[in-house]
């Protein structure tokens, strides 16, 4: 049976992040198949690195997990100011501060990248999720002809950065998420020889009864964070019950980034259990997703799955593809499209029970794991 190494660099039931869930249910899917290592840090918070889990070896449903300390906790800082010379000052100049900016960027984790370089040959093959992050980089540089990437690649200023041409030029192979993604990598790298999938990912929801609260309510779920477009959100969802008062809420599931909105109708519930996730998801009106940036969002297919239509951030491509191919919410770029896509979903009953069926088949159609994981399996043996 082949081995396969997962890299990601936080990995965990309590880990928060779409990156890191995705890594964790490939892992448990596969493991059938193949005989699986996760090969992570010991971090559970990626906005300080700060060492959580015991390093060595544990399992997460069964999956291996192999864990290396973290040897340097993210100064914000100095992080913020690299980053903010990074923007301005010439590439010459910048190209030689990149590898200091990843190294802030974290997680600083040499002792992953030496265990790759040791035990490399007893691997078949290297898979890395996400592009971002120091281990992925130095992890790639030990095995480029091993290595397949999973970049959930998005248009963020970091992509720009010379270090990464390296990375998506040199690797064996690359599986990308949806289409959109795949077409923003491409024209940014030019690297369309270098063979790829698009391999989507699996929805498994639990079978939940829905939340009864005895209001109408809208949901969000995910980091809650400036960075994911939620202080838009708020002020959006707090201009809109000025306009329209009613008895209306949004309900916030995941880690407070940032401070909570000082408003009675915005209801922040912090870091949930997926089943108390999917309880209050059943129950919602809608999914909100302020994000611009998304390489494929798996609270939004969650919410389609389960039947709820969603309202998403249009600039950015992947979810305004989402919303087209399903016919099941809408894409708002403006406040005024925000309101409009929000009143139809509230009011035309006749229209939402038609979202909620093509919701519900979009993901039937695109998005299991059973045909993700055989679109693995034949890219990995070939």
């Amino acid at each position: 049976m082949r081995r396969i190494a997962i890299v990601c660099q936080r990995y965990g039931e309590e880990v928060n992040g779409g990156a890191e869930y995705y890594a964790r249910m490939l892992a448990e899917h596969l493991l059938p198949f193949y005989n699986i290592d996760v090969l992570t840090t010991t971090a559970r918070d990626y906005k300080t690195w700060e060492n959580y889990y015991n390093p060595g070896t544990c399992h997460v449903n069964g999956v291996s997990v192999i864990r290396f300390p973290v040897l340097q906790q993210r100064n914000l800082i100095k992080f913020r100011f690299l980053k903010l010379l990074i923007l301005i000052l010439p590439r010459k100049i910048r190209k030689k501060m990149e590898h200091l900016w990843l190294c802030e960027q974290g997680p600083y984790c040499p002792e992953l990248v030496k265990h790759i370089r040791s035990y490399k040959e007893q691997y078949d093959s290297f898979v890395f999720i996400t592009y971002l992050y120091y281990t992925t980089v130095m992890g790639i540089a030990e095995v480029p002809y091993k290595a397949i990437l999973v970049p959930t690649a998005h248009d963020e200023y970091s992509i720009h950065l010379d270090i990464y041409k390296n990375v998506f030029s040199s690797i064996r192979g690359i599986v990308y998420l949806t289409e959109e993604e795949e077409q923003f990598v491409e024209k940014l790298f030019e690297n369309n020889k270098i063979p790829h999938i698009v391999a989507g990912g699996g929805v498994d929801v639990l079978d939940v009864a829905e939340k009864k609260v005895g209001f109408e309510y809208l949901i969000y779920a995910g980091r809650v964070d400036r960075g994911k477009g939620c202080d838009i959100m708020f002020r959006f969802f707090e201009r809109y019950k000025k306009r329209n008062p009613g008895k209306l809420k949004l309900v916030v599931l995941g880690k407070m980034m940032m401070p909570k909105p000082h408003t009675s109708d915005i209801i922040c519930h912090g870091f949930v259990s997926e089943k108390e996730k999917y309880e209050w998801m059943s129950g919602a009106r809608a999914l909100l997703l302020p994000s611009s940036f998304e390489s494929l969002s798996l609270a939004v297919l969650e919410a389609l799955a389960m039947g709820v239509p969603v309202l998403v951030n249009g600039k950015c491509k992947v979810l305004r593809g989402h919303c087209e191919k399903s016919r099941a919410g809408f894409a708002y770029e403006t406040y005024d499209q925000f309101e409009q896509g929000l009143t139809e979903i509230l009011t035309d009953d006749a229209a939402y029970k038609q979202m909620t069926k093509m919701g519900k088949r979009y993901i039937e159609e695109n998005y299991n794991w059973n045909k993700t994981i055989e679109t693995y399996k034949k890219f990995l043996e070939e």
